[in-house]
């Protein structure tokens, strides 16, 4: 390879990563505005945050991407315990 074709291998993963996060972006958004009363975690008084919490846009488009990764996780986890029921295979 040469430094021209580096460049833009270079370039087209950046642009790659940008559009990655952007959607990552969007899904925490989206589970957010579907799922507002979600836990995400407690305070040292017992009280309750809420995912509506995060729905700020100057917050959520500055955050960074392992916190809004560990967001969704907290917040998929959440939707799973609220449905504790899991298909089975038929006919076992």
């Amino acid at each position: 390879m040469i430094s021209k074709e580096y460049r833009k291998k270079h370039t087209d993963l950046q642009e790659q990563m940008i559009a990655l996060e952007a959607r990552i972006r969007h899904r925490l958004k989206e589970l957010i505005t579907t799922h507002p009363d979600a836990i995400i975690g407690t305070t040292s008084d017992n009280v309750q945050l809420k995912a509506k919490g995060l729905d700020n846009p100057y917050y959520l488009n500055n955050m960074s991407i392992n916190s809004t990764l560990q967001y969704m996780e907290i917040i998929e986890r959440w939707l799973a315990e609220q449905q504790p029921y899991i298909q089975g295979k038929l006919f076992n």
